[in-house]
């Protein structure tokens, strides 16, 4: 099976070399031609949940690729197919073209900002390590009782990038998987923050009259020690001091492909231009550096294996830095499946705020993912880590009822969709919540547990 990609890319003359040095992870040889026209990498790599052996050839003339093909004889990569290869190829293409234009970098230190809800904001300021060399803080507001208060965390990443779309791509990928790491660790859902125009309660006094209205404002933050104004983390973030692109309701890069003829689909011209200038927002994150030391953080000693209600303040691990040392140095089938499962257990925690079905079913399928690694089912993993005698027919009804009839049927079982305020006669909903909290401390247990063994724990 072959995908081959018929495009014409500039390179440098040591493109081949920067490649090989890149994917050395990833490589077992590679064969250079005997006219030098063309570069065959043998490789393996995750395709489809599966390490897979294939080859990738670059068939050149001068400092320009005019095509590449990836191909896979195996008789186990039936089971995957053209698009497959296409979209594989596709991404790491764009990888090493971006990479391989990466000469002359500078050091950035980005800041992205993720929201977290909670009546008490988070007391952390730490420089640690993970990927990059990062501080946490948190965005100084006073606690409410609500719990369903919106809170900022604040990720300052150290990267060195060729421009600063590059860093701030970098930046942007960082934090969403930093803020997938702490969703598993402190068992609190952090979303990626997108301004939106949302219709608010307005409650004014007028001579000692209430008057009660309704207006649309921006959802944001105004973050003062930078300058910032942040919509969201790429495109909207931006500096008070870069007037015309502040104004403008889009920015970036624009791209337009002229649509042509399909004999000519080979020809379109595609049209590459910038709305907006940067400025004084590349200015600002050359010049911020990483704060030395920590300030006040609110530590607890071990990782909690409880569940984190939004009414409690969260509390660090101690282990917080070895935590995220260590994470990038386990073996790699731990480390996708320990990512796979964070990033899940995020979406639990965030998509299913309002919506326990989907919050069970995403918590299932994170100790699933973490499964892959050791090749153990869902009750296996269950059996394997839970230090306490919990309820397997419990945990069996939830996986085979609930997950599956979700997933597979579109199932919901905790009443979503047949809500009842006669909540005197609905034994059968307080039943429900209380076998939830009990399936919900059976998973964070395992979770935690397989976090201080393959992780914290490691030596």
């Amino acid at each position: 099976m072959t995908y081959t990609i018929d495009k014409k890319f500039p390179v440098s003359e040591d493109f081949f070399s920067i490649v090989q040095e890149m994917l050395k992870d990833k490589l077992y040889s590679a064969q250079l031609s005997s006219d030098g026209h063309a570069a065959t990498l043998f490789m393996h790599d995750m395709i489809r949940e599966s390490i897979r052996n294939f080859n990738i050839t670059f068939n050149v003339s001068g400092n320009c690729i005019n095509s590449i093909s990836i191909s896979t004889e195996s008789v186990e990569d039936e089971k995957i197919n053209e698009y497959d290869l296409k979209n594989y190829l596709n991404d790491l293409l764009v990888s090493l073209l971006i990479d391989e234009r990466s000469e002359g970098k500078k050091k950035f230190v980005i800041r992205n900002y993720l929201t977290f809800f909670n009546s008490h904001p988070m007391k952390i300021d730490l420089t640690l390590r993970g990927k990059y060399k990062m501080h946490l803080s948190c965005a100084d507001f006073p606690p409410n009782q609500e719990p369903l208060n919106e809170n900022f965390l604040m990720i300052d990443a150290e990267i060195e990038a060729s421009s600063l779309s590059h860093a701030m791509s970098l930046s942007y990928n960082n934090a969403r998987n930093v803020g997938a790491f702490l969703a598993i660790l402190l068992d609190v859902g952090f979303f990626t923050p997108v301004s939106e125009r949302r219709i608010f309660i307005q409650k004014t006094n007028q001579n000692g009259n209430i008057l009660f209205g309704s207006s649309r404002f921006r959802t944001g933050y105004f973050d003062g020690t930078l300058g910032l104004v942040v919509k969201d983390n790429l495109n909207g973030l931006k500096s008070v001091y870069d007037t015309e692109t502040l104004e403008q309701l889009f920015s970036g890069v624009i791209s337009n492909q002229i649509v042509l003829p399909a004999s000519h689909e080979k020809e379109k011209p595609l049209y590459v231009y910038r709305i907006g200038n940067n400025e004084h927002l590349e200015k600002t994150f050359l010049e911020h550096k990483i704060k030395d030391g920590d300030g006040n953080t609110n530590f607890c000693e071990t990782v909690e294996k409880d569940c984190h209600y939004m009414n409690l303040e969260i509390q660090i691990p101690k282990q917080i830095r070895s935590y995220f040392r260590n994470i990038y140095k386990i073996e790699a089938s731990y480390y996708r499946a320990f990512l796979s499962a964070a990033r899940l257990y995020n979406i639990a925690l965030t998509s299913g705020l309002h919506e326990p079905t989907v919050e069970v079913s995403y918590k299932i399928s994170a100790v699933e993912a973490l499964g892959k690694a050791e090749q153990l089912g869902f009750s296996q993993m269950l059996q394997k880590y839970v230090d306490f005698d919990f309820d397997k027919k419990l945990s069996d009804y939830y996986y085979g009822n609930i997950r599956s009839g979700h997933f597979h049927s579109g199932d919901f079982a905790f009443n979503e969709y047949d809500v009842s305020l006669v909540s005197e006669f609905d034994f059968s909903f307080k039943e429900k919540f209380e076998q939830k909290k009990h399936f919900d401390k059976i998973i964070r247990n395992c979770l935690v547990n397989w976090m201080e063994r393959n992780v914290i724990g490691m030596q």
